[in-house]
């Protein structure tokens, strides 16, 4: 039985990523089928309902041949591999900048 308590009762960690296209449908898509439930959702409770049924079926079920060719595709994809790294510092960059500029003028 997961206990719930615990895991909420260490806190929310909050990062920001940076999510292939593809992905970043599969989670919009995601957030839509939650929200005609009627449960409010944002991106992010979509994004990590979506990698809790992930883990979930890797843990129980494992992965399969195509499922690990298309793995292996991914990570070989130097070009989507750079464009992704590249918006995430683009976004930390961001960030930063903001903070700063936030101190600053306080």
């Amino acid at each position: 039985m997961v206990e719930w308590g615990k895991i909420l009762a260490s806190g929310i960690v909050r990062k920001t990523v940076a999510l292939h296209p593809v992905w970043d449908q599969y989670v919009r898509n995601t957030q839509a089928i939650i929200l005609e439930e009627g449960i409010d959702a944002s991106y992010s409770l979509a994004l990590n309902y979506m990698l809790l049924i992930a883990f979930n079926l890797v843990i129980n079920q494992g992965v399969d041949e195509v499922t690990w060719e298309m793995m292996s595709s991914f990570l070989e994809d130097q070009k989507t591999l750079e464009n992704l790294n590249f918006s995430d510092l683009t976004i930390k960059y961001e960030e930063a900048l903001k903070e700063k500029y936030i101190n600053h003028n306080k």
